[in-house]
C-alpha cells in the first residue's frame, strides 16, 4: 500500500487487469461467420478435376476455397486421389546401414526409446527398423508393398496364416517386417470379414492365451489386480493368480501409486513412492502346515536338524521354531521331550530325510497353500523322479551303435543252430624296433 492511500480508496479502485477483464467481460463477443455451403457447381469442379490435379489446382478454381477444405468435401462426395498422389510407397526412414546398427544395440540390450534418441526419430520408427532388420536376418521375407503402400495380397494371406496360428503381434511383425499397427489393423480388418461372412470359426487369441506384456487385458482382470494389489500382494504372486504378465502388472501398479499418492495414500506395506518395505505374504514363508509338522515331529523325539528336512525348513528357522514351541510349552506347563540323537546305524534315515531339493522347496511351500502336507509332498516327489529320468533316445532308420559281445551260452546257441567258425586272425602292430632298417612290413 502507497502512502497517503487509505484501506477505502484501495478497496474502491480496481486494479488494471480487473477492469480490463470488466471491459472485456461486458463487450458482446462476435459470432463466427457460418460456412458457406459448397454449391454443386463447386462439387461439379471437383467432381472433373481433383481425382486428376488434386486439391491445389482446385483451390486455384474455386476462389475462397482452401486446400483443407477441399479435401474434406471431397472425402465427403468420396472422390480419391490417383495412387501416386495418394501413397508413394513404403520408404524406410533409417537407411539399411542404420538399421544393422540399431539391430546391433539392441542386441547389445539398449532400449528402443534410446535406440530412437541416438537416431533421431520417434521410437514407433526405430522399433519398425529393428523388426525389419531382424526379418532379413532370420532369412525370412519382408512384406512387399505395391504403388499405393499396401501390402501384396500374397504377404496378406501370410498374415492371416499366421494369425490362425496364434502368433504374438510382435512375432508377426518381426516375421514380415512390418508394424505392429499394421498387424493390428489386418487383424481387425480380418475379424470383421470373417463375422461378415458369418463363419463360426473365429481367430485365437495373440499367443494363444499365454501371459505377456503385450495382450490387451479386460476390466475384470485389471480390476482383480489392483484388489490384490491393494491387499498387499507383490507383483509375483499376483501374476500367478490372475495370470496376468508382470509387465502389465507393473504398469497397473505404477498408476495404482499414482493415483493413492494424490490422495495421500498408498500401497499396503510400501511407502508413498511404491518402495516395499514390509512384506505381507511370499513364498518364502514358512507355512502353519510345516510349523505343525515341526511341531509334532519334535514331541516324537526326532532331532531338529532331522525334523527340519522332514518338513522343508532350514536348520536355523527349525531352531527358533523349536525355541518358541519351548517357550509356549512351557507357559502351558508342559516340557518339550530331548530328542533321540541317531547312532551309527541310522545313517540312512538321515539320507531319507533329505527328500526336498533347494530348488524345489519354494514350489513346496506355493503347494503347501492350495493343498496339504502329504499331497504337495507326492506331487514334488513325482516331478523329482520325472526329471532325473534319462532321456529315451531317438529312434533312426540305420542302426549304427555297436553290437555288443555274445556270451558264451549264446555262441553255442548259435553253433547248434547251424552257425559256421570262422578264423579271425589277430592284428598285431607293426614295432619299427625290430623291423629291418626301421621300415614296418608284413608277411606274405
Amino acid at each position: 500500500m502507497k502512502i497517503g492511500m487509505t484501506p477505502q480508496s484501495h478497496t474502491g479502485t480496481l486494479r488494471p487487469s480487473q477492469a480490463g477483464k470488466q471491459i472485456r467481460s461486458g463487450k458482446k463477443k462476435s459470432k463466427r461467420p457460418a460456412r458457406k455451403a459448397y454449391s454443386p457447381a463447386e462439387d461439379a469442379i471437383l467432381a472433373d478435376h481433383y481425382s486428376r490435379s488434386g486439391a491445389q489446382a482446385c483451390a486455384d478454381r474455386l476462389p475462397g476455397r482452401n486446400a483443407n477444405s477441399i479435401k474434406q468435401r471431397a472425402a465427403v462426395l468420396g472422390i480419391k486421389l490417383p495412387p501416386h498422389d495418394r501413397h508413394q510407397g513404403l520408404k524406410h526412414t533409417l537407411c539399411a546401414e542404420q538399421r544393422t546398427q540399431a539391430l546391433a544395440m539392441r542386441d547389445a540390450g539398449t532400449t528402443f526409446a534410446a535406440i530412437s534418441k541416438h537416431f533421431g526419430v520417434c521410437e514407433a520408427t526405430a522399433t519398425n527398423a529393428v523388426h525389419y532388420a531382424l526379418c532379413l536376418r532370420n532369412g525370412d521375407t519382408p512384406a512387399k508393398r505395391d504403388n499405393t503402400g499396401s501390402i501384396m495380397a500374397r504377404d496378406i494371406a501370410r498374415l492371416r496364416a499366421m494369425l490362425h496360428e496364434g502368433l504374438k503381434g510382435c512375432d508377426i511383425a518381426r516375421r514380415l517386417g512390418i508394424s505392429a499397427n499394421s498387424v493390428s489393423y489386418h487383424r481387425r480388418q480380418y475379424q470383421r470379414e470373417l463375422q461378415e461372412c458369418g463363419e463360426s470359426t473365429s481367430l485365437p487369441p495373440p499367443g494363444n492365451g499365454c501371459a505377456y506384456s503385450g495382450r490387451k487385458i479386460d476390466a475384470q482382470s485389471r480390476q482383480a489386480v489392483i484388489d490384490l494389489l491393494m491387499s498387499g500382494m507383490g507383483s509375483c504372486l499376483v501374476s500367478r493368480e490372475t495370470g496376468v504378465s508382470k509387465t502389465q502388472i507393473g504398469r497397473i501398479r505404477k498408476s495404482l501409486i499414482a493415483r493413492l499418492a494424490a490422495n495421500g495414500q498408498c500401497l499396503p506395506g510400501c511407502t508413498p513412492d511404491g518402495r516395499r518395505n514390509v512384506i505381507i505374504k511370499s513364498a518364502r514363508f514358512i507355512t502353519f502346515a510345516q510349523r505343525t509338522h515341526l511341531q509334532q515331529l519334535l514331541l516324537d523325539r526326532i532331532p531338529v536338524r532331522r525334523a527340519a528336512q522332514m518338513v522343508g525348513i532350514g536348520a536355523s528357522s527349525a531352531y527358533r521354531l523349536r525355541d518358541e514351541f519351548r517357550t509356549e510349552l512351557g507357559r502351558q506347563g508342559g516340557s518339550l521331550p530331548s530328542p533321540m540323537l541317531p547312532g551309527r546305524g541310522s545313517r540312512d534315515a538321515i539320507h531319507k530325510a533329505r527328500w526336498l531339493s533347494k530348488q524345489a522347496v519354494y514350489e513346496f511351500r506355493r503347494k503347501l497353500d492350495k493343498t496339504d502336507f502329504e499331497t504337495a509332498k507326492a506331487e514334488i516327489l513325482a516331478e523329482t523322479i520325472e526329471s532325473e529320468k534319462p532321456e529315451q533316445p531317438t529312434t533312426c532308420p540305420q542302426d549304427f551303435t555297436r553290437k555288443r559281445a555274445l556270451s558264451f551260452a549264446e555262441q553255442l546257441e548259435r553253433v547248434a543252430n547251424g552257425a559256421r567258425l570262422i578264423t579271425v586272425h589277430p592284428l598285431r602292430r607293426a614295432n619299427a624296433d625290430m623291423t629291418y632298417g626301421g621300415v614296418a612290413s608284413y608277411g606274405e
